[in-house]
């Protein structure tokens, strides 16, 4: 007998697929703000390969985040952080409390389809649903 799926497992599953779905993208990964892997679609062969995807994309809106509050001299909310390399983009954006959507395209997306797609698709189906709790501290 198969256990109950989670509401929360339902919802990282369908944002997979769906943003999986987008023409050009190669990669989906839900993550906890402090680098967990909830939920993903990749080529990446190791998980331990994942899972340094996530905690550095993690590392990243941080970084983005604390970059525009020296800028500007005011508390901010990271939208999203997008990185554009030789093989397609990177496009990291919180998806809930403690909780970040990272997709990885081809060098022919439509990046703005891709990113108004998954801005779309949080604010529909994954900001209600998608909240991990941060861990504990460990002493």
């Amino acid at each position: 007998m198969s256990e109950p799926i989670s509401a929360e497992a339902e919802w990282v599953a369908s944002v997979i697929e769906i943003m999986a779905r987008q023409k050009g993208v190669t990669d989906v990964v839900v993550l906890t703000g402090d680098g967990l892997v909830l939920g993903a679609m990749t080529a990446l062969a190791d998980q331990g390969d994942t899972e340094g995807c996530a905690a550095a994309a993690s590392g990243l809106l941080s970084c983005g985040k604390a970059i525009a509050v020296n800028l500007t001299g005011h508390q901010v909310t990271t939208q999203q952080a997008v990185v554009e390399t030789d093989h397609g983009f990177v496009v990291a954006r919180p998806a809930g409390e403690n909780t970040f959507l990272l997709v990885h395209t081809d060098t022919d997306t439509d990046l703005g389809v891709v990113t108004y797609e998954a801005k779309r698709l949080l604010s529909r189906l994954g900001e209600r649903v998608l909240a991990s709790a941060p861990r504990d501290r460990v002493t």
